[in-house]
């Protein structure tokens, strides 16, 4: 199979019998669509760590889910203020942002009632007079050039890297010996995961993610 299937998606061999894995195709490639571009924080002197989240709302509770880190490395746990800037943020839909020390805590609505909750680090030299342009620009460039890529189970994997090799539904049930209601169920998971809310976002959501190649 093809390697980059495997780091992409993981493997399928629980899932998938041998018979079908060796009449798997390739994914396919999409006319027009995006191409990722890593985005790069050296144009912005001000800033010396970048933690950006996709944060959903779930009744009482919101979910932060990792989106950017600049520099590239290890998450760690997520802040007590932005869980609570999280926590009294849910159900707003409007720019809102916190500054403690050199520290700035910022939320940013997004579509689907989602929204882009950060928390940076500054230089502080900056923290007198906030650069608001270029913070807009830098959240801006991750918000269309950073494919979201939510955690997902090893079903959820399974099932995108069918999707993105153009397989449809009775294929489906018949590689993953599934029946169509799991298909539906998990087809609809994957929407509410990537924030969308047709088959078409959550396939552009899911070439954008193989460009970027974060999955396990």
């Amino acid at each position: 199979m093809n390697g980059a299937l495997l780091r992409l998606f993981g493997r399928n061999t629980e899932a998938v019998t041998e018979s079908a894995l060796a009449t798997v195709t390739s994914i396919r490639v999409p006319e027009g669509k995006f191409t990722y571009v890593p985005v790069s924080a050296g144009r912005y002197p001000w800033l010396r760590v970048a933690r950006i989240y996709r944060c959903r709302s779930l009744g009482s509770k919101s979910e932060l889910q990792p989106w950017w880190r600049y520099p590239q490395a290890r998450w760690g746990s997520v802040s007590p203020q932005l869980r609570a800037l999280a926590r009294s943020q849910a159900g707003l839909h409007q720019e809102f942002h916190l500054l403690d020390g050199t520290r700035l805590f910022y939320a940013r609505p997004l579509r689907h009632n989602r929204r882009l909750m950060a928390e940076m680090e500054l230089q502080p030299s900056a923290v007198a007079e906030l650069p608001w342009p270029e913070i807009r620009s830098l959240l801006t460039r991750v918000i269309e050039l950073v494919p979201f890529i939510p955690p997902l189970e090893a079903e959820d994997r399974q099932l995108a890297r069918l999707l993105l090799q153009g397989r449809r539904s009775a294929q489906l049930s018949h590689l993953l010996q599934w029946p169509a209601s799991k298909i539906r169920s998990r087809m609809a998971r994957l929407c509410r995961l990537f924030g969308v809310q047709s088959y078409a976002e959550l396939m552009d959501c899911l070439w954008q993610a193989h460009q970027r190649k974060k999955f396990l």
